[in-house]
């Protein structure tokens, strides 16, 4: 279990007149949770790992925040908005991760493996002034790969596949803002790797 504060926190903003990043105080920060970690063993040459995460994370006092486009390009807005109590932007509440490898020995020493991973993230927000257009949605990938594994002299050698998103979903690993209260994301694919 866990529970952190840090004072004087710093996370950068947009400024959409100038259309600029810019690094800013956010006041005081507290992040409190658990994580829960696992391998079991439950035969010969399968090994499988679990762990997940819960992180309660967010600002106890962020007063001169930047207001979200909903509220900043509406006529009279405030130069600033009250952030105090919002999620801290890029902070998924909930975060597993399942693996699994099973490995068995060949009589000429070589090694074959397969191996499998699941891993989930919880929605995040995606910019630093909370807006309900800049969410990141939650999202699960799964990533496969085999590989074949030997001795050599004092050394080992290892050749594998990997096929990364294996179910080929999109996802969103970033937001920031972009001109005229819209948003830009950087978003990632499929990935075969050798």
């Amino acid at each position: 279990m866990f529970w952190t504060q840090v004072n004087a926190y710093q996370t950068n903003a947009y400024d959409a007149d100038n259309r600029v990043q810019y690094l800013t105080n956010a006041g005081s920060v507290r992040s409190r949770g658990v994580e829960v970690e696992s391998t079991l063993i439950p035969l010969r040459g399968l090994t499988l790992n679990i762990n997940g995460s819960y992180n309660d994370v967010s600002y106890l006092s962020y007063k001169d925040a930047p207001c979200p486009p909903e509220v900043s390009l509406a006529p009279g807005a405030p130069a600033s908005c009250d952030l105090s109590g919002h999620q801290v932007v890029g902070a998924s509440k909930w975060i597993g991760n399942a693996n699994g490898e099973y490995k068995w020995n060949l009589d000429n020493g070589f090694e074959p493996y397969v191996t499998a991973s699941y891993a989930f993230r919880s929605k995040a927000v995606g910019t630093v002034e909370d807006s309900d257009y800049g969410q990141i949605p939650s999202y699960a990938v799964v990533n496969l790969s085999t590989g074949l594994r030997g001795d050599f002299n004092q050394g080992q050698w290892d050749i594998s596949l990997w096929l990364k998103n294996a179910f080929d979903k999109t996802y969103y690993t970033t937001l920031w803002t972009g001109g005229n209260g819209g948003y830009e994301a950087c978003s990632a694919r499929l990935g075969l790797w050798v």
